[in-house]
């Protein structure tokens, strides 16, 4: 790591340590992400706290730090591009259940503050996490991501093929599926890029990622390459959740 990006790293912490407040954040809700997602065809980057400790220099228990991803992430934090959504956490209507989290929330929010493009409006990263935000969490909120990939052609980019046959995905064209490693997948960041990118030529693809911190970069690279790319993150143990309440 570049000695610059050491001391940026220091300056982060210890500014939210000291509890300086950076920009004021604004974010966009779940419900009007979700639409954004579905009307406008827009791809996703989440960034949750995986992505933050590894932007200010740490690892995370299934990623390594590693400083070009690091270097990836804070670009694209920062960056803007034409129906390409940045997701953050919304911190105002996040759900806590425990003293213990509140902390640890309270410093991303401080840490997150210093790290993003001030004036920027963000949207919600926990528009895959519905349980986070309360009354967000029913049938109807999954029949709208349903709506997405329906009569589409899908690409699941995962560790585990079990994840390509859920029933989440069952109203699609096709699911074809893509394999990323469980740990440190930016290792291998260029060999998955590729396998992925040659689905690009399937008409009307859409490529759903859960590939941790890594699968921001990759939806970031394939909305280059002009397809429709989401890190849907926990999406499908989300919906699993939610039907073991009913």
């Amino acid at each position: 790591m570049a000695f610059r990006e050491m001391l940026q790293n220091y300056s982060t912490r210890a500014l939210a340590a000291l509890r300086i407040p950076g920009a004021p954040l604004r974010v966009i809700s779940e419900t009007e992400t979700l639409s954004a997602i579905r009307e406008r065809r827009a791809s996703i980057a989440r960034y949750g706290d995986g992505e933050l400790e590894i932007m200010i220099g740490g690892g995370i228990y299934f990623q390594e730090q590693d400083p070009e991803l690091a270097r990836r992430l804070r670009v694209i934090l920062r960056s803007t591009k034409p129906n390409f959504l940045i997701g953050i956490p919304n911190f105002a209507a996040l759900q806590i259940k425990t003293q213990g989290r509140k902390g640890s929330w309270q410093r991303y929010r401080r840490i997150f503050s210093h790290l993003v493009r001030r004036g920027a409006e963000y949207h919600s990263a926990f528009v895959s996490r519905p349980a986070s935000i309360v009354g967000l969490e029913s049938a109807d909120y999954f029949q709208q991501w349903q709506s997405i990939w329906e009569g589409r052609e899908v690409v699941v980019v995962h560790h585990s093929t079990a994840t390509a046959e859920h029933v989440l995905f069952r109203n699609a064209r096709g699911v074809h599926f893509v394999l990323c490693p469980a740990q440190n997948a930016f290792r291998d960041y260029w060999a998955v890029l590729a396998h992925a990118a040659d689905h690009c030529t399937r008409p009307d693809v859409l490529f759903l990622i859960a590939a941790g911190p890594t699968a921001g970069v990759l939806a970031w690279d394939l909305a280059e390459r002009g397809a429709q790319a989401l890190d849907i993150g926990h999406l499908t143990a989300a919906y699993d959740e939610f039907m073991g309440k009913r």
